[in-house]
């Protein structure tokens, strides 16, 4: 059946990235799920104007953890990143990086001063510290009491996720972290086999609708891709592939709404290779129904870090 019955049409667009625009790192997002004691079935992502965090609960018996993102009111250490507060049940762990709480342990750098209460009789006195700790000036004195100081793991190295690009196919816009620079977001050519709505996102609607995204690196390491869609009226399918190598292939059910969908990548797979094309096929292997809305496309890398220890 011929895809211009459903008013599909071809259409080719060109990223370009302006020289000289104003340039801010594309928003953080964090890990969201609740009350999970499989982390790895975390699929879903939020975007962050406060901090990711990753809570762990013991009831009964049962430890589950949360993540998502928060605007915290409770202290924080001046100048730290990340900061923690516990109780005998319930602890939660902070961060303000990229995707920092899909893993938060190893997303930590090491702190750059000791951990200690400055006034220890005090600090130790557990009427004094609830009065303490509840005072965010004066939680500065018994910093390792009342939790606020950097958690790690006592190795001095640490991971930072960086956006290689966050695509807008729509609207032929691109984004970057200011620590990778524009030249991948240059680099991306695109074809789609779609509808643009409201110059806002793609519908693809109908049997073999697809999008096509070419771009070069610098051959850093391809560990996340995020994808901001919708998926609606009834079932349907999506493949997702990078150079022929599946990423997801898989029927979806109705979910109204946009999500950020987090797939993890094998960072050894692409290793050497700096041209890739990503592909979007909408029901390449069954014909089925149910639309598949596309807004963002956001590819990222891992740096590892390797700081010096005291």
């Amino acid at each position: 059946m011929p895809l211009t019955r459903y008013g599909v049409f071809l259409f080719t667009i060109v990223a370009v990235v302006l020289h000289g625009q104003d340039h801010h790192d594309p928003p953080v997002h964090c890990v969201s799920c609740l009350d999970v004691q499989d982390p790895s079935m975390c699929r879903y992502l939020i975007q962050c104007d406060g901090e990711c965090f990753e809570q762990t609960e013991d009831v009964n018996g049962t430890r589950t953890k949360s993540y998502g993102c928060v605007k915290r009111k409770d202290c924080t250490a001046s100048a730290n990143i990340v900061g923690r507060r516990s109780s005998l049940s319930n602890t939660t762990t902070y961060c303000k990086k990229e995707l920092c709480n899909k893993d938060i342990h190893q997303f930590i750098a090491p702190p750059n001063e000791p951990c200690v209460d400055i006034s220890a009789i005090d600090c130790r006195d557990p009427a004094a510290l609830e009065a303490i700790c509840s005072d965010c000036e004066l939680a500065q004195y018994c910093r390792k009491s009342c939790g606020l100081c950097q958690e790690h793991t006592g190795t001095a190295t640490w991971s930072e996720n960086l956006v290689l690009f966050d695509y807008y196919p729509a609207h032929n816009k691109c984004n970057y972290s200011q620590a990778i620079g524009p030249s991948i977001c240059n680099s991306i050519k695109a074809q789609a086999r779609a509808i643009i709505h409201h110059g806002d996102y793609l519908n693809l609607p109908t049997y073999n609708s697809l999008i096509h995204v070419h771009f070069t690196t610098n051959g850093e390491p391809l560990t996340n891709l995020h994808l901001l869609s919708c998926r609606t009226t009834g079932k349907g399918r999506v493949d997702i592939t990078l150079n022929n190598v599946t990423i997801a292939e898989a029927n979806y059910d109705t979910k109204p709404g946009w999500v950020w969908v987090l797939h993890e990548m094998n960072q050894a797979q692409h290793k050497g290779t700096n041209n890739y094309t990503l592909a979007i096929v909408k029901d390449r292997k069954v014909r089925s129904y149910g639309h598949y809305w596309l807004r963002n496309i956001r590819l990222e890398t891992t740096v590892v870090h390797h700081g010096h220890n005291k």
